[in-house]
């Protein structure tokens, strides 16, 4: 970031008296980096669901960088799919995607797919949370998204 500039401009009348001016730093940049989360069942039969995980850059400034951290259901197997931007943790059952130089009004995208247990029954949720960002974020309330699937049966996912 460059130099910021002010100019102030002001008339004081002959014999007006001393006039101080104060001229305080200028505040750091800000980037609200808004995550979503959507989750799609693979057709019956298969037990994987796809998942999109977003970052809108709702203003001010540019993201220079930043992390959204999707946790999967701890069934989750393995995942495929993956973004160059993204990893996975197996350990962890994470995926992390980086993103870099996103513009007010931008969105970031991140689509992926995550197998889980054939034995699998009952609730799958994920949860996607901006974990890191630069500038800082001033509005934590729209971090995180979350999303929860249901195993019916072992090859049938509804979300």
């Amino acid at each position: 970031m460059g130099p910021a500039r002010n100019t102030v401009t002001a008339t004081i009348p002959v014999g007006g008296g001393p006039v101080s001016v104060t001229v305080g730093a200028v505040p750091a940049p800000n980037a609200d980096l808004a995550v979503g989360l959507t989750a799609v069942p693979a057709p019956l039969l298969s037990s994987a669901i796809t998942y999109t995980q977003t970052a809108t850059r709702n203003g001010p400034a540019t993201i220079t960088t930043g992390t959204v951290t999707t946790a999967l259901p701890s069934q989750t197997t393995g995942v495929t799919g993956l973004p160059a931007n993204c990893t996975y943790n197996n350990t962890g059952k994470t995926v992390a995607c980086t993103i870099t130089g996103l513009a007010s009004g931008a969105t970031a995208t991140n689509t992926f797919t995550a197998q889980q247990n054939l034995l699998t029954l009952g609730t799958l949720p994920a949860t996607a949370t901006r974990t890191t960002s630069t500038p800082t974020d001033p509005n934590t309330a729209n971090d995180t998204a979350t999303k929860t699937c249901t195993a019916v049966t072992s090859l049938i996912i509804t979300c």
